[in-house]
Protein backbone atom coordinates (compact mmCIF):
# COMPACT_ATOMS: atom_id res chain seq x y z
CA UNK A 1 0.00 0.00 0.00
CA UNK A 2 1.40 3.40 -0.73
CA UNK A 3 2.31 5.88 2.13
CA UNK A 4 1.65 9.45 1.41
CA UNK A 5 4.31 12.02 2.19
CA UNK A 6 3.41 14.30 4.68
CA UNK A 7 4.67 18.07 3.30
CA UNK A 8 4.58 19.86 6.18
CA UNK A 9 7.31 20.27 8.19
CA UNK A 10 7.21 18.10 11.30
CA UNK A 11 8.74 19.71 13.64
CA UNK A 12 6.10 22.55 13.66
CA UNK A 13 2.51 22.61 14.61
CA UNK A 14 0.78 24.25 12.44
CA UNK A 15 -2.37 25.02 14.86
CA UNK A 16 -0.02 27.42 16.22
CA UNK A 17 -0.97 31.08 15.37
CA UNK A 18 2.01 33.27 13.20
CA UNK A 19 2.45 33.91 9.75
CA UNK A 20 3.11 31.98 6.18
CA UNK A 21 4.17 32.16 2.76
CA UNK A 22 1.56 29.79 0.65
CA UNK A 23 2.27 28.23 -2.72
CA UNK A 24 -0.69 26.41 -4.72
CA UNK A 25 -0.52 25.13 -8.32
CA UNK A 26 -2.79 23.50 -10.86
CA UNK A 27 -2.47 20.48 -11.94
CA UNK A 28 0.14 19.40 -14.27
CA UNK A 29 0.84 23.38 -14.07
CA UNK A 30 -1.86 24.53 -16.41
CA UNK A 31 -2.64 27.59 -16.63
CA UNK A 32 -6.05 28.11 -15.69
CA UNK A 33 -6.04 31.21 -14.31
CA UNK A 34 -5.04 33.98 -17.35
CA UNK A 35 -1.69 34.92 -18.87
CA UNK A 36 1.34 37.42 -18.70
CA UNK A 37 1.48 40.55 -20.81
CA UNK A 38 3.43 43.42 -20.00
CA UNK A 39 4.84 41.84 -16.52
CA UNK A 40 0.86 41.78 -15.46
CA UNK A 41 -1.32 39.02 -14.70
CA UNK A 42 -4.54 39.55 -17.21
CA UNK A 43 -6.98 37.15 -15.38
CA UNK A 44 -9.85 35.27 -17.28
CA UNK A 45 -13.03 33.92 -16.05
CA UNK A 46 -11.75 31.34 -13.79
CA UNK A 47 -8.46 34.13 -11.98
CA UNK A 48 -11.55 36.23 -11.72
CA UNK A 49 -13.14 33.56 -9.19
CA UNK A 50 -10.04 32.58 -7.44
CA UNK A 51 -9.81 36.38 -6.86
CA UNK A 52 -13.11 36.35 -5.69
CA UNK A 53 -13.09 33.76 -3.54
CA UNK A 54 -9.69 34.53 -2.03
CA UNK A 55 -11.28 37.87 -1.19
CA UNK A 56 -14.16 36.17 0.78
CA UNK A 57 -11.73 33.82 3.01
CA UNK A 58 -11.10 36.21 5.43
CA UNK A 59 -14.97 36.92 6.06
CA UNK A 60 -15.31 32.86 6.07
CA UNK A 61 -12.38 32.24 8.37
CA UNK A 62 -11.98 35.24 11.06
CA UNK A 63 -8.72 33.40 12.15
CA UNK A 64 -6.90 33.88 8.93
CA UNK A 65 -5.83 37.43 7.52
CA UNK A 66 -4.23 37.80 3.89
CA UNK A 67 -1.52 40.30 3.87
CA UNK A 68 -0.56 39.71 0.26
CA UNK A 69 -1.35 37.50 -2.24
CA UNK A 70 -0.66 37.10 -6.28
CA UNK A 71 -2.65 35.16 -9.09
CA UNK A 72 -0.58 33.55 -11.52
CA UNK A 73 -0.96 31.79 -14.56
CA UNK A 74 -0.79 28.63 -13.03
CA UNK A 75 -0.63 29.12 -9.58
CA UNK A 76 -1.40 31.40 -6.38
CA UNK A 77 0.56 32.70 -3.72
CA UNK A 78 -0.59 34.00 -0.70
CA UNK A 79 1.22 35.83 2.65
CA UNK A 80 -1.25 34.81 5.71
CA UNK A 81 -1.37 35.20 9.08
CA UNK A 82 -2.91 32.64 11.66
CA UNK A 83 -4.41 34.04 14.97
CA UNK A 84 -7.19 32.09 16.85
CA UNK A 85 -8.00 34.52 18.98
CA UNK A 86 -8.51 36.94 16.16
CA UNK A 87 -6.18 39.97 16.57
CA UNK A 88 -4.29 41.23 13.65
CA UNK A 89 -0.95 43.31 13.52
CA UNK A 90 1.08 45.01 11.11
CA UNK A 91 4.63 44.15 9.83
CA UNK A 92 5.80 45.37 13.18
CA UNK A 93 4.69 42.78 15.45
CA UNK A 94 5.76 39.81 13.12
CA UNK A 95 8.94 39.38 15.19
CA UNK A 96 6.95 39.41 18.70
CA UNK A 97 4.57 37.23 17.07
CA UNK A 98 6.81 34.73 15.54
CA UNK A 99 10.57 35.39 15.92
CA UNK A 100 10.47 35.04 20.04
CA UNK A 101 8.16 32.61 20.42
CA UNK A 102 9.39 30.12 17.23
CA UNK A 103 12.09 28.89 19.09
CA UNK A 104 9.43 27.77 21.94
CA UNK A 105 6.87 26.37 19.71
CA UNK A 106 9.74 24.35 18.45
CA UNK A 107 10.66 22.84 21.25
CA UNK A 108 7.29 21.75 21.83
CA UNK A 109 7.47 18.77 19.06
CA UNK A 110 6.76 16.24 21.77
CA UNK A 111 2.95 16.66 21.25
CA UNK A 112 3.03 17.53 17.46
CA UNK A 113 2.14 14.88 16.10
CA UNK A 114 -0.89 15.12 18.50
CA UNK A 115 -2.33 18.32 17.06
CA UNK A 116 -2.45 17.25 13.09
CA UNK A 117 -5.94 17.03 12.88
CA UNK A 118 -5.94 20.82 14.49
CA UNK A 119 -4.18 22.60 11.30
CA UNK A 120 -5.52 25.65 10.95
CA UNK A 121 -3.16 26.09 7.95
CA UNK A 122 -3.99 23.18 6.19
CA UNK A 123 -7.83 23.80 7.05
CA UNK A 124 -7.76 26.93 5.47
CA UNK A 125 -5.88 25.97 2.07
CA UNK A 126 -8.15 22.44 1.82
CA UNK A 127 -11.68 24.82 2.24
CA UNK A 128 -9.82 27.00 -0.27
CA UNK A 129 -9.33 24.77 -3.05
CA UNK A 130 -12.57 23.17 -2.49
CA UNK A 131 -14.58 26.39 -2.93
CA UNK A 132 -12.43 27.91 -5.63
CA UNK A 133 -12.88 24.16 -7.96
CA UNK A 134 -16.70 24.34 -6.85
CA UNK A 135 -16.94 27.55 -8.23
CA UNK A 136 -15.19 26.81 -11.69
CA UNK A 137 -16.86 23.74 -11.90
CA UNK A 138 -20.68 25.44 -11.83
CA UNK A 139 -19.32 27.12 -15.12
CA UNK A 140 -16.90 24.59 -16.63
CA UNK A 141 -17.85 21.05 -15.72
CA UNK A 142 -14.77 18.80 -15.36
CA UNK A 143 -12.38 21.61 -15.93
CA UNK A 144 -10.33 22.54 -13.62
CA UNK A 145 -7.68 20.58 -11.14
CA UNK A 146 -5.68 21.50 -8.89
CA UNK A 147 -1.93 19.85 -7.75
CA UNK A 148 -1.87 17.76 -4.84
CA UNK A 149 -0.89 19.32 -1.38
CA UNK A 150 0.81 23.08 -1.27
CA UNK A 151 4.33 24.16 -0.86
CA UNK A 152 4.25 26.30 2.76
CA UNK A 153 7.16 28.41 4.61
CA UNK A 154 6.62 29.68 8.28
CA UNK A 155 8.12 32.79 8.34
CA UNK A 156 10.16 33.51 11.50
CA UNK A 157 11.06 37.54 11.53
CA UNK A 158 10.13 40.54 10.08
CA UNK A 159 13.08 40.54 7.38
CA UNK A 160 11.46 37.38 5.72
CA UNK A 161 8.13 38.67 5.91
CA UNK A 162 9.48 41.80 3.81
CA UNK A 163 11.05 39.82 0.68
CA UNK A 164 8.49 37.25 0.84
CA UNK A 165 5.47 40.30 0.57
CA UNK A 166 8.59 41.75 -2.21
CA UNK A 167 8.48 38.36 -3.89
CA UNK A 168 4.72 37.90 -4.32
CA UNK A 169 4.29 41.82 -5.53
CA UNK A 170 6.62 41.15 -7.94
CA UNK A 171 5.72 37.66 -8.82
CA UNK A 172 4.24 38.78 -12.60
CA UNK A 173 7.54 40.89 -13.32
CA UNK A 174 9.35 37.47 -13.06
CA UNK A 175 7.44 35.03 -15.01
CA UNK A 176 10.13 34.45 -17.46
CA UNK A 177 12.60 33.37 -15.40
CA UNK A 178 9.73 31.89 -12.93
CA UNK A 179 9.94 27.50 -12.07
CA UNK A 180 6.12 27.37 -12.49
CA UNK A 181 6.41 28.70 -16.29
CA UNK A 182 6.62 25.41 -18.25
CA UNK A 183 4.43 26.98 -21.28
Amino acid sequence: MHENKNNRWWKWNYSYDGFYFITICTKDRYPYFGKIETENIILNDVGNIVNDEILKMEEKHNEIKIHEYCIMPNHLHLLIQINKNNVFNDINIVNNAVGARCIWHLRQNDDVKNKRNNELLSLFVGLTKAAISRNINTIKPFYFKWQRSFHDHIIRNENEYLKIKYYIKNNPKMWGRDRNNIY
